[in-house]
């Protein structure tokens, strides 16, 4: 899966200002919706809050992985976001979560709901990568990363 296909540059957020994990949300969502990128965003919303509810979305090595699906998506749609400070995202090594991905898609769309998060998961395998990530600068050093 090619994530750029689903990542714009202006869904990059450098330098995030959540201070928390609801923020974050909150944050990349907004992003979305200035970008056209969701039909509803109050029901996208609401989707990823129940979702982090059950489960908390922040994985190891300082990444989160916010998702759902819900009908207020258009498609499959990414928002990225790195806080360099870190935000507690109750992640599994209890370290701060340093990149977020938020990723939303409609509900019928399975196959590649699946294959977007497994994608980022394996990125950030990499350790070269996720530090590469962690301090990258410009919404254009990111789109390099991944591409």
């Amino acid at each position: 899966m090619n994530l750029l296909r689903y990542l714009r540059p202006e869904c990059i957020v450098i330098g995030m200002k959540a201070k928390d994990k609801w923020e974050a949300i909150d944050e990349l969502l907004d992003v979305m919706a200035r970008n056209g990128m969701v039909a509803d965003a109050k029901l996208v919303r609401a989707d990823v809050i129940a979702r982090e509810k059950k489960m908390s979305t922040g994985m190891e090595f300082g990444l989160a992985l916010p998702h759902a699906k819900s009908d207020g998506a258009k498609d499959l749609a990414i928002a990225l976001g790195i806080a360099p400070e870190g935000i507690n995202f109750d992640s599994l090594d209890g370290k701060p979560a340093r990149v977020i991905f938020l990723v939303v898609s409609r509900k019928d769309i399975t196959g590649p709901h699946i294959q977007c998060l497994a994608e980022i998961a394996s990125l950030f395998r990499d350790e070269k990568v996720r530090q590469a990530l962690q301090s990258a600068r410009t919404a254009d050093e990111v789109l390099k990363l991944l591409g």
